[in-house]
């Protein structure tokens, strides 16, 4: 069964426990069409909210992979809270292939600010975005090395705003298998999208693990456990986080 799409301004969840799809659509003054797939799990037990999502590019598919696997892996009388998977936020992108830039306005997606729904194309997709996630309490954004882009994965860690704030985006990263966690103190360093979650409130972390655009079978384990163990950290699932051995990276980078 397709999931239901549903017009943003429409879109409503159950208060019940369960899983929920939706592909949540809102049209541009182009005339093109947005669409984002969602899904809600709602955990049996009250907790925290965590945001996951992935595919901001159209070739980061070890993310993506890990995404679609939390879906069927995660069951609402395991979890408390509420969990959010958008497997694919850049789906125009994807479905062309279109690598690092959107197709319709050729922007960087993850190097815009939401709140302009009346601006290009990607500042409506990046606004819808926001507006889905920004009641949550985390999120983490996956994304890898696309056709031509060979990374060392690591993860790179916003640390702006409140201490608390700084504590809780760390936490995330900490369960992912890669060699280098990067926390970023310098507001250049850190993409607008990162900056307006802090500012709204959101720990988060951004993840790149994968190159090339080749999903192996390692990478997308990379970022499913790292999932799981950042789940388990904030008590949203039982059971004892991956604490992976991990180095901090400062200063030389190429992003």
């Amino acid at each position: 069964m397709k999931p239901e799409k549903v017009e943003f301004d429409s879109l409503i969840w159950s208060e019940n426990p369960g899983a929920e799809e939706r592909i949540v659509t809102r049209k541009h003054h182009s005339g093109e069409l947005i669409e984002i797939p969602v899904v809600r799990i709602r955990g049996a037990k009250p907790g925290p909210q965590l945001t996951v999502m992935s595919g901001m590019h159209a070739g980061e598919y070890s993310g993506i992979l890990a995404a679609q696997k939390l879906v069927t892996a995660v069951k609402p009388e395991e979890l408390s809270g509420t969990l959010l998977i958008v497997p694919v936020i850049s789906t125009r992108a994807f479905m062309e292939r279109n690598m690092q830039l959107n197709p319709v306005d050729q922007k960087e997606v993850h190097f815009i600010r939401p709140g302009n729904p009346d601006g290009s194309f990607s500042d409506m997709l990046i606004d819808t975005l926001f507006e889905l996630v920004k009641d949550y309490d985390f999120l983490i954004d996956s994304h890898a090395g696309e056709m031509a882009q060979a990374l060392i994965s690591w993860v790179p860690v916003p640390m702006w705003g409140p201490e608390e704030l700084r504590d809780k985006s760390l936490s995330l990263a900490l369960g992912f298998d890669v060699k280098y966690v990067e926390p970023r103190y310098d507001e250049p360093s850190i993409p607008p999208l990162c900056l307006a979650l802090l500012d709204a409130g959101i720990a988060n972390i951004w993840v790149e693990c994968g190159k090339n655009g080749v999903p192996t079978e390692s990478d997308t384990a990379i970022h499913f456990d790292g999932y799981l163990a950042a789940l388990r950290t904030i008590g949203m699932l039982e059971g004892e986080p991956a604490r992976p051995d991990q180095q901090t990276l400062r200063g030389r980078r190429s992003q």
